[in-house]
């Protein structure tokens, strides 16, 4: 029977079997979850504490805006609190900054592939998402997203690490792209792999976006350094207090709880466990590209907690092959990537097992065309 509630979007939107992910959670015991960027280290000591403390409330609503984790934020970023919101992670904050910015029919700027969640967040708030290839190296492709900025354009989605990728952008790329940003558009920054980005030589775009009198969103997250994903919080910081109060005013009120909150502050509080945290995972995404690199495979430049490969023609064959052995990598669904995987950086012995699995998968006939050999 066909239906006759639920707007005509709904047609064009992945159904739940699509879009949400096999997590840890469902996984058969000692299965090997590289597929979802999640940090492969717990959080900071700290925040088990913080927790217990936060249970004792639970029959309290939380603070719409939280000031203590607000200020925090706003002290370890630069930012004045006007500038600083909270959210229940980037998914939800991306739509929220749709749902304030766009009207019906107005055009959101997004690189391809990147995180899908650009493009669903335009369509249910009504938008056009409107689609630039990625550079050579699998980078946003700054000078051709200015080049489509129009009169209908009002956000243009910039992803810094890009997600599947993992390339960055240059830091005069950056510069040159706020200059030429017009009024009526606001530059939305996906920074969730901000502080691997950093590590790696990337450039610190929140400073670097400071005083350019343009209109701008960096999107930030504790997910991935700070090792928060089951919590799920994220933060945006705000080129001013105006695109602040925006946002507020769309926003749900109570959007955090106060478990996020308190493991939050806690974890920020440990800014030595989030630093070995990405240490270690910058060490051995570099050993993992040279192993790759090594056995003859292709690997993108990467300033992230992961690797895009191309491991050949036989790469959905390889991926089901991986999985059958308890390894979970994904694929990167864009034509232009039809032989590329994505794979999590992980523990260093999560990684060996890994390369220990995918040089057995490589050899074997159900991956023909992607045969080789991995030290």
């Amino acid at each position: 029977m066909s239906s006759t509630v639920g707007r005509p979007l709904l047609a064009s939107l992945p159904g739940a079997a699509e879009r949400f992910p096999t997590v840890h959670a469902t996984l058969a015991a000692g299965s090997l979850p590289l597929h979802l960027n999640e940090s492969p280290y717990p959080p900071s000591p700290r925040v088990a504490a913080a927790l217990q403390r936060a249970f004792t409330d639970l029959n309290r609503y939380p603070a719409p805006h939280p000031a203590e984790l607000v200020a925090a934020l706003a002290e370890r970023c630069g930012a004045t609190t006007d500038t600083v919101l909270i959210g229940p992670g980037s998914d939800d904050l991306l739509l929220t900054l749709a749902l304030t910015f766009l009207e019906p029919g107005d055009v959101a700027l997004m690189p391809a592939p990147s995180f899908g969640k650009y493009h669903s967040a335009t369509a249910v708030a009504g938008g056009r998402a409107v689609s630039v290839p990625l550079d050579a190296h699998g980078a946003v492709d700054l000078r051709a997203l200015a080049a489509r900025i129009g009169p209908e354009t009002r956000l243009v989605f910039v992803p810094t690490p890009n997600n599947p990728t993992g390339a960055g952008v240059a830091t005069d790329e950056i510069v040159a792209f706020a200059a030429a940003l017009p009024p009526h558009v606001v530059a939305v920054f996906d920074l969730a792999y901000h502080e691997f980005a950093l590590r790696s030589g990337g450039p610190d775009v929140p400073r670097l976006l400071a005083g350019c009198g343009r209109r701008w969103i960096c999107l930030r997250t504790l997910s991935k350094a700070y090792c928060l994903a089951g919590l799920r919080l994220g933060y945006a910081l705000c080129a001013d207090a105006e695109l602040q109060s925006m946002v507020l005013k769309i926003r749900s009120v109570f959007n955090v709880g106060a478990p996020a909150i308190a493991a939050a502050l806690a974890a920020l509080d440990d800014p030595e466990h989030m630093r070995g945290v990405v240490e270690a995972i910058v060490a051995e995404r570099e050993r993992l590209r040279s192993a790759c690199l090594e056995a003859g495979l292709e690997v993108l430049p990467s300033q992230a907690n992961f690797l895009a490969v191309r491991v050949g023609p036989g790469r959905d064959g390889l991926v089901e092959a991986l999985r059958e052995r308890g390894i979970l990598i994904a694929k990167i669904a864009h034509p232009d990537y039809a032989q590329y995987v994505r794979i999590s950086v992980g523990r260093p012995e999560q990684n060996h097992a890994l390369l220990a699995a995918l040089h057995a998968c490589l050899a074997a006939p159900r991956a023909a065309g992607t045969s080789r050999t991995l030290g």
